[in-house]
């Protein structure tokens, strides 16, 4: 129950910390940028919402609902890195051969993600629960985790080179974005 408090109170900043972006008042058309920032912030819900239901499940043992959440803990959180990435290239407004490979490099870690859960279902290789109901990460969970993290890392270092471009706020912006 400890661990499902931790993720409850997380849950509670990021909605008030977001709260202008997940419930805008805006009456005209936001820009696209904002529609994609507001997406990541809904997938990042979802994650701590899951991961919420994920320590309650497993501290109470029931084991076929923790796999299915741990499901959607695992897609929340590909998702999450997809949105960031099509956030931060719109955001940008770049277009050129880097942003077309940050875009692709999130779909691939999504597509990669989906197709390890799936396999997971009948073999074991993303995460697993014993028959003691102990949850146990697999290798696979392990290329996903460092391949979030390499484009996470490269998106950075494009947000902070774009702001080596551009003066002013839209630099202070950008390398807050990085």
């Amino acid at each position: 129950m400890y661990y499902a408090s931790i993720g409850l109170l997380a849950l509670t900043l990021h909605c008030i910390i977001n709260s202008e972006y997940l419930w805008p008042k805006w009456s005209k058309k936001i820009p696209a940028a904002f529609e994609r920032y507001r997406q990541f912030l809904y997938a990042v819900g979802v994650f701590y919402i899951s991961d919420i239901f994920w320590g309650f499940f497993t501290d109470s043992k029931i084991i076929p609902l923790a796999y299915f959440d741990t499901l959607v803990f695992f897609m929340s959180m590909v998702v999450s890195v997809l949105l960031w990435t099509r956030f931060v290239i719109a955001y940008l407004g770049q277009k050129g051969q880097f942003s077309l490979i940050l875009t692709c490099g999130g779909w691939l870690i999504f597509i990669f993600e989906i197709v390890t859960l799936l396999i997971n279902i009948f073999k074991p290789i993303v995460f697993h629960y014993d028959l003691n109901g102990t949850y146990t990460t697999g290798f696979a969970r392990v290329i996903t985790l460092f391949a979030q993290l390499t484009l996470y890392f490269a998106t950075g270092i494009y947000s902070i080179y774009n702001a080596t471009k551009t003066e002013g706020k839209t630099e202070v912006h950008n390398r807050t974005i990085g």
